[in-house]
């Protein structure tokens, strides 16, 4: 099949089983509970479609290959993360910040390093 049948086919999937499992386990919340819910909850879903297509589309065997997708997209995770801690939870969470460490720094180091390296071992 196409990439794009693989991605429907995920969705439809998760869909079906996150929706049954959330019945199962939590009764259906009220118009007036998702209406006061704030806007960015509802964004999860977007992203992770977007994610997904991504990943499938770029993962074939004539683009950049799994290894690097997946390795590029820990990164991109980590990375995003740090920037959470320090920015997004203090302004939008409430949290205080989490400052970013030599530790943390040495982590993204160990990462960025792993995706060179599976960059430049393939011919």
């Amino acid at each position: 099949g196409t990439p794009w049948r693989a991605i429907a086919f995920n969705f439809t999937t998760s869909a079906t089983v996150i929706t049954c499992v959330a019945l199962m386990l939590q009764p259906s919340p009220s118009a007036e509970t998702a209406v006061a819910s704030d806007a960015w909850k509802f964004f999860g879903g977007v992203f992770g479609f977007c994610v997904v297509s991504v990943m499938v589309l770029v993962s074939g065997p004539d683009c950049i290959g799994s290894v690097i997708t997946f390795s590029m997209q820990v990164l991109g995770q980590l990375a995003s993360s740090v920037l959470v801690d320090l920015f997004v939870a203090p302004a939008v969470l409430g949290r205080p910040a989490i400052p970013f460490s030599g530790m943390k720094a040495s982590g993204l180091s160990v990462v960025i390093l792993g995706v060179l390296c599976g960059m430049l071992a393939d011919p």
